[in-house]
Parts: C-alpha cells; structure tokens; sequence
C-alpha cells in the first residue's frame, strides 16, 4: 500500500519503509503461532548448516531465485517478514485525526476504522 486516504480528508503514506503510519497487530493466537513458527524455522535453519544443507533449506523456505550470498541474517529477516505477514493484520494511523484503521483479516484490503474519543487530545506521543 503506497497511499491511505483517512475518512477525515488526509492522505496516509507508507511509501518509505520503514513507515511511520503503519502498524503490524498480532492477537495471542496469532502471535504465538508466528513465535514457534520462526523457533522452528531457526532450528531447521541451524540443523541444514550442521548438515550441509543450507541453501536447499533456503530453496525450499523462500525460493530457488533466492540470493545465494545472503547472510544469515538476512535469510532470518526474511523467513521472519513471511511468518508475520501470513499472521498479522495491518494498521495504519492517520496523523491527522488519530483514527487507527485495522485490517479485518490478514492479506486483505479491508479495514475497519476506530476513531479517538473526542475528549482526548492527540499528542505526539500517541
């Protein structure tokens, strides 16, 4: 999403990453299935460099186009954005009004709208 445009008439946008508008949101549910998703996914990564193995593990993970230089690091960086996308839902805040906007369901483009309460100011640290 490059652009969010807010009941109030403001234009949310995450074009730089990381973005300061959006928001990843996890229930418990969700959350602790990504936690034993990537514990899993770094014993396996782990267990295919004991066994000489690697880069099948990352063929079969994230792709076979997949950088053959990349460090370990960026391999975990990766293996974690897929398990969080798949299991969490998206936010985004408008700067101007504080509405928050959450995703109905992850990967969708439905969101539903939760506004502040009209006694409460926004701060910057909001």
């Amino acid at each position: 999403m490059s652009k969010f445009y807010c009941k109030c008439g403001y234009v949310i946008s995450n074009v730089e990453y990381p973005s300061p508008a959006e928001y990843v949101v996890f229930n418990q549910e969700a959350y602790d299935a990504f936690l034993a998703g990537f514990a899993r996914a770094l014993t396996e990564l782990k267990q295919a460099e004991s066994d000489g193995k690697r880069q099948e593990w990352i063929d079969s993970q994230l792709s076979e186009l997949y950088p053959r230089d990349s460090t370990d690091t960026e391999v975990i960086e990766d293996i974690v954005t897929l398990k969080s996308f798949s299991l969490s839902r998206s936010a985004v805040r408008c700067e101007s009004c504080g509405r928050f906007y959450i995703q109905n369901e992850p990967g969708t483009n439905d969101y539903t709208s939760f506004i502040r309460e009209p006694n409460q100011p926004l701060t910057q640290d909001d």
